[in-house]
C-alpha cells in the first residue's frame, strides 16, 4: 500500500463552473446563509443547512453541488457522490459535477470509478492546468493500483561531534562517597566522521485501499571516523510488516532485529516487536502512536550483565497548519530493566517530549526547527554517589532540506545538546553537524 500525494483543484482556477438555477420553491435567504458559511471555511454548518435545503429542492443544482462539496469536506465522501450523481442525471453534461463526482471515488477507494469519470472529463475542451491535474490523478490510480512497489534511498555525507566521548563539563569532579574530588579522565575530543546509509522498502499490496500489504524494511549504515576508529559503527536492520490502510486510519504490525558493530567488533544485537497506529482527522492533522518491545543483548560475554529489555510507547501528532508550514510534535515514554547481573546504571525511566517545525521557504528550499527535551531517571542506588542517577537532556537543533534536482537532495543540521544530571560525571554539553546527500529511488 502506499501513499499516494493528492493533487487538490483550486474552486476559482478550474475553468469548469456549476450552472446557477433556482426553484421557486427554493429559500433563497437560508441558501445565502449557507453559502456564507461555506465560502468562510465552516463545512460542518454549511452542511446542515445544505442539507436541509436539499430536502425541498431534491434537483436543485446548486443545492446539490454545495451540499456535494460540503459532505466532502467532512468525509462524508457517500453522500457527496450521491449529491453529484443527482446533478449528472439531469446535466450530464456538468462538467465540474463529474469532476467532483470522480474526486470522491477516489477517496473511497474506487478508483476503477474514478478513472472513468475522469476519462470521461477529458473528452471535453476544458483547460490545460485542469488537463494535467486529471492526468495526476489518473497516474495516481494506475500507481495504486499496483501490487509490488520497491522504494528507498541511498544516503552519503559528513558529520562533526564536538564531544566525541560525551565529556563532562569539569576537569574534577567530588565523589561523595569519596569525601574528595577526582580528576575527569574521560577523553575531551572532536572529531569528524563520514557515514552512507542504504534504506529500502518493498510492499506487496494486496488490493485498495480498506485492505493489507506485506511490507520489507532494510537499513545499513557506515559510520567511519576520522581518527576515532574504535568509535567506527556498522548497522544492519531488517524489519517485516503487516500493513492496513483505509481513507481513515491504518496500522502496522511490524518485528524487528538488528545488529550492531563497534570499532571493528560485533557489539550488540536486538529483537523487537513494533506495532503502530495512526488516524487521520482531517487532511490536515493526523495523529500517531508506536509501541515497542525490544530485547537487547551484547555481543560480548565480559558486557552480558549490560543485556537489557526495553519498552517504548510514543505518541506523535503531524498538523500541516498552511501548505507551507507544518508542525510535528510527540511525547514518548520508555523503560528499561536488565536481565541479569547488579549493574546500577541499566534500569531506568524516561519520558520525553519533541517539537519540530518546518517551512519552506520555496519549491526547492524547507528550513525546520528541532527541539526536544528529556528527563532520565535510573531505579537503582548508587554506591558511588550516593544517591540515584537522573539526567535531563535539551537539544535544540535547526536544519535544512534544499532540493538539487528532481531525485537529489541536500540536507544540513546543526544541534546543541546538554545533558544535566545529579551526578557530575554525567553532565556534558557539545554541538553536532551534519551535510548529506540524499538519492531516493
Amino acid at each position: 500500500m502506499r501513499l499516494v500525494q493528492m493533487v487538490f483543484f483550486g474552486i476559482g482556477v478550474l475553468g469548469l463552473v456549476v450552472s446557477v438555477s433556482f426553484s421557486k420553491s427554493l429559500n433563497i435567504e437560508l441558501y445565502n446563509k449557507a453559502l456564507g458559511y461555506y465560502k468562510n471555511g465552516d463545512y460542518k454548518t454549511s452542511y446542515t443547512l445544505f442539507k436541509e435545503l436539499y430536502r425541498s429542492n431534491l434537483d436543485n443544482i446548486n443545492v446539490n453541488y454545495y451540499y456535494g462539496r460540503s459532505s466532502f469536506y467532512l468525509n462524508k465522501y457517500e453522500e457527496s457522490i450521491s449529491a453529484f450523481d443527482r446533478i449528472l442525471i439531469n446535466k450530464p453534461n456538468n462538467l465540474r459535477a463529474r469532476l467532483e463526482l470522480a474526486r470522491a471515488y477516489f477517496k473511497i477507494g474506487n478508483f476503477n470509478d474514478a478513472k472513468r469519470e475522469f476519462q470521461k472529463i477529458l473528452k471535453h475542451q476544458i483547460s490545460y492546468s485542469v488537463k494535467e491535474n486529471i492526468k495526476k490523478y489518473i497516474i495516481a490510480i494506475e500507481t495504486v493500483k499496483k501490487r509490488n512497489f520497491l522504494s528507498g534511498a541511498l544516503i552519503a555525507g559528513i558529520g562533526y561531534d564536538s564531544n566525541l566521548y560525551n565529556s563532562p563539563d569539569s576537569n574534577n569532579f567530588y565523589i561523595p562517597s569519596l569525601g574528595s574530588s577526582i580528576t575527569n579522565t574521560t577523553t575531551d575530543d572532536s572529531d569528524w566522521y563520514h557515514q552512507e546509509i542504504l534504506a529500502v522498502d518493498d510492499v506487496y499490496d494486496f488490493g485498495d485501499i480498506g485492505s493489507y500489504a506485506f511490507k520489507n524494511n532494510f537499513v545499513a549504515m557506515n559510520k567511519t571516523l576520522k581518527r576515532y576508529s574504535s568509535k567506527n559503527i556498522v548497522y544492519l536492520m531488517y524489519s517485516p510488516a503487516i500493513i492496513y490502510k483505509s481513507n481513515r486510519y491504518g496500522y502496522d504490525i511490524s518485528f524487528l532485529s538488528d545488529k550492531m558493530w563497534y570499532g571493528s567488533e560485533p557489539y550488540m544485537y536486538t529483537y523487537a516487536f513494533n506495532p503502530k497506529l495512526w488516524y487521520k482527522i482531517n487532511d490536515r492533522f493526523i495523529i500517531n502512536s508506536a509501541f515497542k518491545y525490544q530485547k537487547k543483548i551484547y555481543s560480548e560475554s565480559i558486557n552480558h550483565n549490560n543485556d537489557a529489555k526495553n519498552i517504548n510507547l510514543k505518541f506523535n501528532s503531524v498538523w500541516r497548519y498552511r501548505d507551507d508550514l507544518q508542525f510535528n510534535s510527540g511525547i514518548s515514554f520508555e523503560r528499561e530493566r536488565k536481565v541479569r547481573g547488579s549493574l546500577t546504571n541499566i534500569d531506568y525511566d524516561k519520558v520525553s517530549v519533541a517539537f519540530n517545525g518546518t517551512k519552506s521557504i520555496n519549491a526547492l528550499l524547507k528550513i525546520g526547527l528541532d527541539l526536544s527535551y528529556s528527563l532520565e531517571k535510573y531505579k537503582d542506588f548508587d554506591a558511588t554517589y550516593l544517591n540515584k542517577r537522573e539526567d535531563k537532556e535539551y537539544v535544540v537543533g535547526l536544519n535544512s532540506l534544499y532540493r538539487l534536482s528532481k531525485n537529489l537532495l541536500l540536507k544540513t543540521n546543526i544541534a546543541y545538546i546538554k545533558n544535566d544530571s545529579n551526578q557530575d560525571a554525567s553532565k556534558y554539553d557539545k554541538y553536532t553537524f551534519g551535510i548529506n546527500i540524499i538519492k531516493p529511488f
